[in-house]
């Protein structure tokens, strides 16, 4: 958010180094998401603190990033399509375990109108369906954590 310093960090390329988290602790963040180990967000004991990771892509899970989407479909209207048909999916499953569907999104590709448009179709069709939590890392981490 403007104004606020981050609490996260997903490295360029999902490239951590073996000093990454112990830099993240000493800066105060409480999330990371370089990892691919998990299915579900868990905590890292760092020296004498914890990071929650949020791990970015997991085999067997929806993660997407606007980039394959949009480098394999050539319109809006595909990618709303892809995204529905994958949330229906997800969403079906998750009536017997936990599941997540996470959408990487760069305003600078998904920004044009008529690809923002589809997002927001696909936004509102997914909120109109019961117990669907769209939730920020942080929120996720502050979950995880307890608070």
């Amino acid at each position: 958010m403007p104004g606020q310093k981050p609490v996260g960090w997903i490295s360029p390329g999902t490239r951590p180094t073996e000093n990454s988290l112990e830099l993240l602790v000493e800066e105060g963040f409480v999330w990371h998401g370089d990892f691919f180990d998990s299915d579900f967000p868990y905590k890292i004991p760092v020296k004498d603190k914890v990071l929650v990771e949020i791990p970015y892509k997991v085999p067997g899970h929806t993660d997407y990033d606007i980039f394959g989407i949009y480098g394999a479909m050539k319109t809006p209207t595909d990618a709303f399509q892809f995204l529905k048909d994958e949330f229906d999916a997800v969403y079906k499953e998750s009536t017997s375990h936990p599941m997540r569907m996470a959408y990487c999104i760069h305003p600078y590709v998904s920004g044009t109108p008529g690809r923002a448009a589809a997002l927001e179709k696909f936004i509102r069709y997914a909120k109109r369906h019961p117990k669907v939590w769209f939730a920020r890392c942080i929120d996720i981490a502050n979950c995880v954590l307890g608070k």
